[in-house]
């Protein structure tokens, strides 16, 4: 300034160019009895580059805000001092190109050979354009790798990220185009700091093992990155695997290991599951609020998969999920207007249906889908689908006849069923999420299984897999599992009944309960007050440990016990 402020003078920097600062670019003053103010760190970010070569023709305004009348002022053009440009005049092997290099920011160009050994300083920049494919062979020692077209490190290939005392944020790899790793390695020689930034580019992993580079993954223009894996076959990811993606692609068709995630997998695009296996274990995958996940020949997540559902109208969710040896989705169709930024977790395994569940014991899906609501509301239902391998199905059910069980507290609801395939069942009309299993209905006219969904009572319908309070026609099983378990409170019938081990079956007050045929009890029976008749025509049996207070028999055939 030329001349002395008499009062404190407030300005602010800008520039025609992308423009940074330590202490930012606003609220700078210079002090009275002063003329001058020295800023450290002004730098120019990589916007700065239009295409072919950096801008030399930046500046920097100082615009008074208050204080002294002072005019802007601004400086002269800023030039480039030190610093070299390296970049490949056309495709090939690193060792083999020609290379040129630039000292003026881009702007001219001469052919060159590389520094020895492919060590770079700190100020040094590689560029590989577009158009060109550079396949890394050597081992190099960078601070900073702009990548426009596309580098592959190959099996010979080491690339090293070095970091120098100061802003080590600077120094890294900056994709727009394609990182390919052939079999290749890529070395952080700092790991505080990321190695890779990934803008709108692609990270292709082609290789057996290795590490998935630590990233920071963003849009450019509205294109979103994309980390690929292709190359898994006998040796798994050891690391890199648990971070924030966009797109995300598993397309490993000859995938004979197990990819085990040690942290959670996200992807805020879209997760696309070409081909194999990724297992969770505790861990999980997560798909973002605004994005979505495919799947292609049985390509699946074995384990926790968590879906956020987009706050839109009757919205349907597929859940590309399985186990280690077979794809067997679901998919959520909901019915309304979905709020809140809610999430459903689902998995599934093989498991068999329990027999509380009312569903066959010798015709089944030997399966259980397990889903979670988290803050998910607006809907007024949905319908879910779930999909099985054909080696779920045993004792060769009738896929036509299968119906879906819910369990809800302990206690497995009827559910209504939709749409049939040989390898799909649907049901509808839910309004709630917990475990699902299906199988062949276990209730029939005359086979009826306590679920307990209403209260404890014996005599309400809704309780029984059939709707309806059993008859002396009607066989009755009583499993464990109910957090409801039968209590007979006025006079009740049936024809043979199981009580299962862990199951209970009280009669309370002198209530009577009659029996057209069998007792078989492997679990717990409370008599107190009440009567057991036995009133068939044909020889009737009594299984297990029993105490009765009162046993009528009124059979001329009689009653055996067979534990006696």
């Amino acid at each position: 300034i030329p001349t002395w402020v008499l009062q404190r003078t407030y300005f602010n920097l800008s520039s025609n160019k992308s423009l940074t600062c330590d202490g930012g670019l606003t609220g700078y003053s210079i002090a009275p009895a002063s003329r001058e103010l020295v800023i450290n760190n002004l730098k120019f970010l990589e916007s700065t580059w239009n295409g072919s070569s950096y801008d030399l023709n930046a500046t920097v305004t100082a615009e008074r805000i208050l204080g002294e009348n002072l005019s802007n002022g601004i400086t002269p053009d800023f030039a480039i001092k030190d610093g070299s440009i390296y970049r490949p005049k056309a495709s090939g092997n690193w060792d083999a190109v020609q290379w040129e290099v630039s000292t003026d920011g881009g702007n001219s160009w001469t052919n060159t050979a590389l520094p020895t050994n492919n060590i770079f300083t700190e100020i040094d920049v590689i560029q590989i354009p577009a158009g060109i494919t550079t396949t890394a062979n050597v081992s190099a020692t960078f601070n900073s790798l702009i990548i426009f077209g596309t580098l592959d490190i190959n099996s010979s290939g080491a690339l090293t990220v070095a970091h120098s005392e100061g802003d080590l944020t600077d120094y890294n790899i900056t994709v727009y185009g394609t990182l390919k790793n052939s079999g290749g390695s890529i070395i952080n020689s700092n790991s505080a700091y990321t190695p890779l930034d990934v803008f709108g580019g692609t990270y292709w992993h082609n290789r057996d093992g290795g590490d998935i580079p630590v990233a920071d993954w963003n849009s450019l223009n509205g294109t979103p990155s994309t980390c690929k894996i292709t190359g898994i076959s006998s040796t798994a990811i050891a690391s890199g695997l648990n971070q924030n993606f966009q797109h995300f692609t598993w397309d490993n068709a000859s995938q004979n290991t197990t990819q085990t995630l040690s942290g959670d997998l996200t992807v805020r695009n879209t997760l696309t599951l070409a081909n194999g296996v990724i297992t969770t274990a505790t861990n999980k995958v997560v798909v973002e609020l605004g994005g979505n996940a495919v799947s292609t020949n049985n390509a699946r997540i074995n384990g926790n998969l968590r879906y956020h559902i987009p706050t839109t109208s009757s919205p349907t969710v597929n859940f590309p999920i399985g186990d280690a040896n077979y794809y067997t989705p679901l998919s959520v169709a909901f019915t309304g207007t979905i709020v809140g930024s809610g999430y459903l977790d689902a998995c599934t395994s093989a498991a068999q249906p329990a027999l509380a569940t009312g569903v066959s014991q010798s015709k089944y899906i030997n399966r259980i889908w397990s889903v979670t609501n988290t803050n998910i509301s607006g809907f007024t239902s949905f319908n879910t689908t779930f999909t099985f391998a054909d080696a779920d199905k045993v004792g060769n059910p009738n896929t036509a006849a299968l119906v879906v069980r819910k369990r809800d507290n302990n206690i497995w609801a009827v559910t209504t069923v939709g749409a049939r395939t040989a390898n799909s069942t649907q049901c509808t009309g839910m309004t709630t999420f917990s475990d699902f299993v299906i199988g062949e209905d276990d209730c029939t006219s005359t086979n009826y299984v306590w679920l307990g969904g209403t209260s404890t009572d014996w005599n309400t319908a809704s309780n029984w897999c059939y709707n309806q309070v059993p008859g002396a026609t009607v066989d009755v099983t009583i499993p464990a599992g109910p957090e409801n378990q039968p209590n007979i409170g006025a006079s009740a019938t049936c024809k043979n009944i199981s009580i299962a081990n862990g199951a209970t079956l009280t009669i309370s007050g002198s209530n009577t309960l009659t029996l057209k045929g069998n007792f078989t009890n492997s679990g717990t029976f409370n008599a107190n007050a009440g009567t057991v008749s036995f009133s068939g025509t044909s020889t009737q049996t009594i299984t297990g440990v029993n105490t009765f207070n009162n046993l009528t028999v009124n059979n001329a055939a009689g009653v055996v016990a067979a534990n006696d």
